[in-house]
């Protein structure tokens, strides 16, 4: 019998069968410090993490199924599970497989499989269940060949799904491949996503400093710290850094985080360098000293400071002591929880879109306008930018109703709006699904001429104005709010100061840029040189909530517009909670790592080689299972394709991770989804999130005087220890080999880590099996204990009886003779973004598009909004497609009294400015005389395009709801997708609006499409350390806009709104970190749903 199995390997050696591969640890930050990330990306040299990537958590998968087929004549099936990942090509990537598990029609695999959770990225996974034959037995999983394996069924989720169930458990049925089947005749596949817990301990720490040393000529240093961990082989590795404080030599920056993962102990050296900030990169070190955690809080505790130096030159032989010192106002020891924590727990991500609809995007009649609706179907940049940031947003709220405005539009009574509802309805800004916000913007296009200038100002109060509602309501929401425009931001102060007051609001501004504009004085609302925004009243944003991408400079990268504006989401998500001490609910029962976007890990490999790339999974991509009956015995190396096919199953990761439950189950199909569904059985997959702290407990188990099963010789036991999950299943997380003909066994040295029981006082429930090469293992009797018991037992060196269940005639179960020992016991050692959606949390989608005059007349290919009769998409169109109620604005459109509305309900309904769905919002696949389906295309037929592009009133709008949201008990985090063709005119305005937001749940996508120059649309976006401020001189709380040129982004790997939504979680982590909000334990979430 051989190693792929995991009953038995190398003649009942090892009866888990796999290697077990501890998880790569990745160093995590303590949110994303959004102060001095120049520094990192011209210092190309430094040995350091990437800031960005420890956004992407690990989750881990388990997988088991259920009423599988059989395949054997004699026995019963041997399924293995296969999951795979669809890339954005169709084709399939194997992320790995599990152990095979011999006869047995209900298997729970103990391999997991790790994966990426990046919330830019819709990740469809896929699972084939196969039906291993037996004269591969010999072979490891890996080399088996699927196609000489019995096909037993496939499913496919997506991961959002797990994670966003507050159990974080998805069923699916198995399917035939391609989805043919009668669901439910295959069998089911369950799917539980857990986050990898690296260490929720943390210390959180206040610097100040006197008398540094001043570097610069005309004014005074604008120092930042910077803290390294000493690594041996490596030198510095930077792990923390502070924000920039401007002209000043006695600074205090704000609390930074350190987690145990980065400093590993309190005694372990770290370098603290102080710099003086230099916007070319050139940062001038003004002093550094070597402290540990434990000298720190020293320093606290005595309240003293310690003096920086400065590194010798040549001559001398000795670092010059300095006159500057370090002090350490606070240092607390605390839990951080992460973007996943917080999501999995209920909290929602609430999306709001606000779309340029200055005239600079060019008539939407026009192909070369940037509101252009292409006839033919092709998506405008405006509408690449809604699909693809309301289809990765949408798992995450509830309700998938999205606040749409439009900004810089001509209402009918001839005034320019700066923040119209798109759906067409002055009472509604709120539209049904991303489909609704399709449909809403290119009703816009026909309904409100474009105008201008573009101003952001409004749309950002009116976000900001929602968010504040629902902060009021006591709503664990977050809202992201995306702006999309094609234009430099005329109100610049205004948007400072919107953007600085939104700050204090849990609320995330996504700008995109599109169109060739230059949009450098966009960068200013983007705090990501370490600057953050500061309001005309000199107030400071609390923190970056803006995030600014012209599209077109994504366009030739690996990143996406969207994704480029999402990167920064879950950091600014943190960012707002930790600043308000808020925390996931329940926080003690979650188990997480701290970053905000987790790695996802499947139960589905044995031995499989793992390395990074295995890891970091774009959200596109798609995880594929197949499952394969093996008939004969050899010894030829297995081959996936010498196996017999027993299904394969997709979906897509998000579905797994934001089950409350984690647990996705699916049916197996016939590749290409084709048969009935359920024919083939199903797949579950269990997602869970990996251990990248590496604490563990080490046991060593010995059992005295078992029961015999065996009658010409003595059992051969083994040990499978599982852990009981919120729905009571058992999910197996150990086994041990087995121990032949023995019935006082000892085992060989076992290791349970945090991820798999959680804490020491969870319960475990242990069973001893006769091994029986038939799959048939009988019970010899079982136990439930958590580690906290099994430490006890070996401290005081007892023995625990065995208990076998009870027959029907008897009423307790029967207390064994036989005894378990522990031998050895040696202890080895927030909230996720995962963990706040599995537990109910929500993201809700908004969008505003751009209906100025610049997008170009619709009716003109030119324009872009033009819609293509041939169903290809304009810019503004090219975005997911969704069954979601979306809210839907466009802005800078011409209402019917001639004045010009920025936020105009794309609905055209004065009432309601929610979709029900993309599809409904961008219908336009196929176009019959010219007429154009959808109400995108009815709003470009009824709202002339005017102007200007302002985007203060649609992001105003969006925060009003983001606010109004907190007052519920479902707890939601919103989406903004403003999409436009020009530099927003009401800059001031929408930085106002901005600023104000920032306290809110709220998170704000722009898209700029079109060729203007975005540069100006950057000052939104806080990627250059700037975060905005009001112009009453709030400063943004944190960073809420993403923006992204479009045409920057087209000739990428990844799309413009992935690039946008990278940013996302972030965002929604900083807010609910900010607030210290948990996530929802599953029956919390469960009630409230």
């Amino acid at each position: 019998m051989g190693g792929c199995f995991s009953d038995v390997k190398g003649g009942k050696q090892g009866v888990g069968g796999t290697l077990q591969r501890q998880p790569t640890a990745t160093e995590t930050t303590s949110g994303h410090n959004d102060a001095v990330d120049l520094f990192y990306r011209t210092r190309v040299q430094l040995p350091m993490i990437n800031l960005v990537n420890t956004l992407h958590c690990v989750v881990q998968l388990s997988l088991s199924a259920s009423k599988l087929r059989d395949r054997d004549i004699i026995s019963k099936s041997d399924p293995m599970a296969v999951v795979y990942l669809k890339k954005n090509d169709g084709n399939l990537e194997e992320l790995g497989r599990t152990e095979v598990i011999m006869n047995n029609l209900d298997p729970s695999w103990i391999e997991k499989v790790t994966v990426a959770y990046q919330f830019e990225i819709v990740q469809h996974l896929v699972f084939r269940i196969y039906d291993v034959d037996t004269k591969y037995h010999n072979l490891s999983v890996k080399m088996l060949k699927l196609s000489d394996q019995d096909f037993l069924g496939e499913a496919t989720c997506v991961l959002s799904e797990i994670v966003t169930k507050q159990s974080r458990t998805l069923t699916v049925n198995l399917q035939n491949k391609e989805g043919r089947g009668r669901p439910g005749t295959l069998g089911t596949l369950s799917i539980h996503a857990e986050e990898t817990v690296t260490s929720k301990n943390t210390v959180e720490l206040v610097f100040h400093c006197e008398h540094l040393d001043n570097k610069d000529i005309f004014s005074k240093s604008d120092p930042f710290l910077r803290i390294s961990r000493i690594v041996e082989t490596r030198g510095l590795i930077p792990i923390c850094k502070t924000e920039v404080v401007n002209n000043n030599l006695n600074p205090t920056w704000r609390p930074v985080s350190l987690t145990m993962q980065q400093f590993g102990s309190k005694e372990n050296p770290l370098v603290i360098e102080c710099f003086d900030f230099n916007s070319s990169g050139n940062h001038q070190l003004i002093g550094k000293m070597q402290k540990s955690v434990a000298d720190l809080e020293k320093l606290h505790t005595e309240k003293v400071g310690s003096n920086f130096t400065f590194p010798s030159s040549a001559h001398q032989s000795n670092d010059k002591v300095l006159k500057g010192q370090l002090f350490v106002e606070r240092f607390s020891e605390k839990k951080v929880y992460s973007f996943v924590d917080y999501i999995s727990s209920g909290f929602e991500l609430n999306f709001m879109v606000a779309v340029d609809f200055t005239a600079s995007n060019g008539n939407p009649r026009s192909p070369d306008s940037l509101h252009y609706i292409d006839p033919s179907g092709g998506l405008n940049a405006y509408q690449q930018a809604i699909m693809e940031v309301g289809e990765v947003i949408q798992f995450y709220d509830s309700d998938r109703r999205f606040p749409a405005w439009g900004f810089g539009g001509r209402l009918p009574d001839g005034t320019v709006s700066h923040c119209f509802n798109l759906s067409g309805n002055p009472a509604g800004f709120e539209v049904e699904g991303v489909g609704g916000i399709m449909a809403a913007y290119a009703n816009a296009l026909h309904t409100v001429p474009l105008a201008g200038p573009t101003l952001f100002g409004q749309v950002i109060n009116k976000a900001a104005e929602l968010v504040s509602h629902s902060l009021s309501n006591n709503h664990p929401k977050y809202f992201v709010l995306l702006i999309i425009t094609d234009g430099i931001v005329s109100d610049l102060q205004e948007t400072k100061d919107a953007l600085v007051r939104a700050s204090d609001l849990p609320l995330s501004i996504l700008i995109v840029g599109v169109g060739n504009e230059d949009f450098k004085e966009m960068e200013i609302l983007d705090a990501d040189n370490g600057k953050r925004l500061e309001s005309s009243t000199g107030r400071v944003a609390t923190r970056d909530i803006v995030q600014f991408v012209p599209m077109r400079e994504v366009h030739d990268g690996q990143l996406s517009a969207v994704q480029a504006l999402l990167e920064e989401l879950p950091g600014q998500f943190l960012t707002f909670m930790r600043s308000r001490d808020i925390k996931p609910h329940s926080a003690g029962t979650a188990s997480s790592i701290d970053c905000a976007v987790p790695h996802v890990v499947f139960g589905i490999s044995c031995n499989i080689s793992f390395h990074w790339f295995c890891v970091w999974r774009p959200w596109g991509d798609n995880f594929y299972l197949e499952l394969r009956n093996c008939l004969r015995q050899g010894k030829e190396m297995l081959q996936l394709s010498d196996q017999d096919f027993l299904g394969e199953a997709t979906c897509v990761l998000s579905e797994i991770v934001a089950k409350q439950s984690r647990t996705l189950t699916v049916n197996l199909q016939n590749k290409g989804g084709r048969g009935r569904p359920g024919s083939l059985r199903t797949l579950s997959i269990h997602a869970e999130e990996t251990v990248a702290s590496k604490n563990a407990v080490e046991l060593v188990f010995h059992c005295e005087h078992l029961d015999n099963k065996d009658i010409f010789s003595k059992s051969d036991p083994f040990l499978r220890i599982s852990r009981i999950v919120e729905t009571g299943d058992l999910i197996p997380i150990c086994k041990t080999e087995v121990v032949n003909n023995n019935l006082n066994p000892t085992w060989r040295p076992v290791s349970l880590t945090m991820q798999q029981f959680g804490s020491k006082e969870n319960p475990l429930v242990i069973e001893c099996f006769d091994f029986n090469s038939s799959g048939n293992h009988q019970l010899i009797g079982k136990m439930q204990k958590s580690v906290a018991d099994l430490e006890k037992l070996h401290t005081e060196k007892v023995g625990l009886n065995f208990t076998f269940p009870s027959s029907a005639h008897q009423s307790c179960e029967k207390l064994l003779k036989g005894q378990l020992f522990v031998e050895r016991f040696s202890e080895k050692k927030v909230y996720s973004f995962v963990d706040y959606i599995s537990s109910g949390f929500e993201l809700n989608f908004m969008v505003a598009v751009d209906f100025t005059a610049s997008n170009g007349n619709p009716r003109s290919p030119d324009s872009l909004h033009y819609i293509d009769p041939s169903g290809r998409l304009n810019a503004y169109q090219q975005f997911y497609d969704s069954e979601r109620r979306f809210p839907a604005w466009g802005f800078g459109g011409r209402l019917l009294d001639g004045t010009v509305s920025h936020c105009i309900n794309l609905s055209g309904n004065p009432a309601g400015f929610e979709y029900d769905c993309f599809a409904k919002y961008y219908k336009l696949s196929h176009f019959k005389s010219g007429r154009h389906h959808g109400c995108l295309c009815h709003a470009l037929h009824t709202v002339p395009l005017a102007g200007p592009a302002l985007f203060g009133q649609v992001i105003s709008k969006a925060a009003e709801l983001a606010g109004h949201s907190l007052s519920y008990s479902r707890p939601k985090c919103f989406a903004l997708l403003i999409i436009t063709d020009g530099v927003v005119s009401d800059l001031q305005e929408t930085k106002d609006a901005l600023v104000r937001a920032s306290d809110l749940p709220l998170s704000i996508l722009i898209v700029g499409v079109g060729n203007v120059d975005f540069k100006e649309m950057e000052i939104l976006d806080a990627d250059n350390g700037k975060i905005l401020e009001s112009s009453t001189g709030r400063v943004a709380t944190r960073d809420i806009v993403q923006f992204v040129p479009m045409r920057e982004v087209h000739a990428g790997q990844l799309s413009a709104v992935q690039a946008l939504l990278e940013e996302l979680p972030g965002q929604f982590l900083t807010f609910m970190r900010s607030r210290d909000i948990k996530p929802h334990s599953a029956d919390t979430a469960s009630s409230t749903a």
